[in-house]
């Protein structure tokens, strides 16, 4: 017998990591989210970005709509969250309330 039972050559076991660039002000370097695909489930993380707007080539909806877990930009609930002296046009992160919104007609296996 030739097997090995130490050889796992079974891609179910693998995870894989898909990275994206997203908008974001890039002073330092690029900026990404990730797809990461499992045996099992998928997810998507998008932790830091400017506005969905900006993510002209993709479409937000339809990438949460295709994995298990998204998890996004809420770094402000909203504009109430900013201190009035900061100029918004420096910070352009997706308010948490402009992603629901953008999310409200979708059924409720996608937002959940």
């Amino acid at each position: 017998d030739n097997s090995n039972e130490n050889d796992n050559d079974d891609d179910d076991d693998f995870i894989t990591v898909i990275p994206h660039t997203v908008p974001h002000r890039d002073e330092f370097s690029e900026t990404v989210g990730y797809k990461i695909i499992g045996p099992n489930k998928s997810a998507l993380f998008i932790p830091d970005i400017n506005k969905w707007t900006t993510w002209k080539d993709v479409d937000i909806i339809q990438q949460v709509s295709s994995v298990d877990y998204a998890f996004l930009d809420g770094t402000f609930y909203d504009m109430n969250e900013i201190e009035f002296e900061r100029d918004i046009t420096k910070i352009p992160h997706p308010f948490i309330i402009e992603t629901m919104k953008m999310f409200e007609k979708e059924d409720v296996d996608v937002k959940e």
